[in-house]
């Protein structure tokens, strides 16, 4: 969910067993404990000698900065415009792509729209 710290999903998984680790990076590969999730961090659990590494992919979070705003809006318009000047990562278009049609349209865009001027959820 946008806005969620790392260490409220780092408590969550841990009550379930204190011996699971969790390691959240940026997109820098850099370790991180403390900042909002945001599209494109990466999150590894591990149990004993196990880990699976997950990337994050926040729905509406289109410049992975942790937040819906703007500047998203903005990202997707051009897309949606002009997809073959204004590109998008991979990561981008996933959270980009609200109804998961596998297109990123005018339907996606009136989502992040409602979500900054009414304060919607993200469904």
């Amino acid at each position: 969910t946008i806005g969620t710290n790392i260490s409220t999903i780092t408590s969550k998984i841990k009550k379930l067993d204190s011996s699971i680790t969790v390691t959240f990076k940026n997109s820098s590969s850099t370790t991180i404990t403390s900042a909002t999730i945001a599209t494109g961090m990466t999150m590894t659990i591990g149990i004993g000698s196990n880990s699976k590494t997950y990337t994050v992919v926040i729905r509406g979070d289109v410049n992975g900065d942790g937040k819906i705003n703007a500047k998203d809006l903005l990202k997707m318009e051009k897309y949606i415009i002009s997809p073959k000047i204004n590109t998008l990562t991979d990561l981008e278009f996933y959270a980009s792509d609200f109804n998961q049609d596998s297109k990123v349209n005018a339907t996606d865009l009136l989502k992040v729209e409602l979500y900054i001027v009414k304060g919607n959820t993200l469904n």
